[in-house]
């Protein structure tokens, strides 16, 4: 996920696609699991992945969907498991 922006670059290469014509969808913390926030653009707010994707298309103007996971409440290195683990 965190290299995620290498992938849509070659496929939009691939597809002559601009990067309003496809939709992002990742994971957020800081919305409550289940949650949902749509936005046309915006900066990465702290997700590795979006700023890969930032990086590699050279803007932050694409379509997203943020799904909320909500954190534990330890935080830290339960992280990992919180976001990809089996519930």
């Amino acid at each position: 996920m965190n290299l995620s922006g290498e992938c849509i670059r070659q496929v939009m290469d691939y597809y002559k696609v601009d990067p309003s014509e496809f939709i992002v969808i990742y994971d957020d913390i800081s919305l409550v699991p289940g949650g949902i926030r749509i936005r046309k653009k915006g900066s990465a707010g702290g997700h590795n992945g979006i700023k890969n994707i930032i990086a590699h298309l050279g803007t932050q103007e694409f379509p997203r969907i943020k799904i909320g996971t909500g954190a534990p409440a330890g935080g830290g290195a339960e992280m990992i498991d919180w976001v990809i683990g089996v519930p």
